[in-house]
């Protein structure tokens, strides 16, 4: 008998447009030779082949830069997303600090009003011949403040 015989079945044959499909999901879309074999339903080996005859780069190398461009795109994704929360925060510190600005304006105008008031006070009562002591004790004010308003 001349003929041989083959233990195995030969195997299948594919055309270009799957071969270039298969290398393209591994080299264009970052995806692990493993899985995309997997996927196809293939020999992870003639998937290798595959990328060999175009001249990718090797699997294992390949993966590695696909997990790594992978990995580099999710640190900028993450760096972007807490750009984005320190700018929301710095809005909303402006808005505190306007806050406080106003407030600080508000204090200063109700301080200048009650210090009117307590030199308004003092003076109606040197008015009625009180002395400091008295205008202490009767508006119940630090005699040391008496002091320094009758000195204006």
């Amino acid at each position: 008998m001349s003929t041989k015989e083959r233990k195995h079945p030969a195997p299948p044959r594919y055309d270009e447009a799957f071969k270039a499909g298969a290398v393209r999901m591994v080299t264009e879309q970052g995806r692990p030779s493993r899985e995309v074999a997997a996927e196809l339903g293939i020999c992870i080996d003639t998937l290798r082949s595959w990328l060999k005859a175009a001249g990718a780069p090797s699997p294992g190398q390949a993966d590695r830069q696909n997990r790594d461009a992978r990995r580099l795109r999710e640190l900028e994704a993450e760096i972007r997303a807490l750009r984005k929360k320190l700018e929301e925060k710095d809005k909303k510190l402006d808005e505190k600090d306007k806050k406080l600005e106003e407030i600080d304006k508000k204090l200063e105008e109700s301080n200048k009003q009650l210090e009117e008031k307590d030199i308004a006070h003092v003076k109606f009562m040197l008015s009625l011949g009180a002395t400091p002591e008295e205008i202490s004790k009767g508006i119940r004010m630090p005699l040391e403040r008496v002091n320094a308003i009758l000195a204006i």
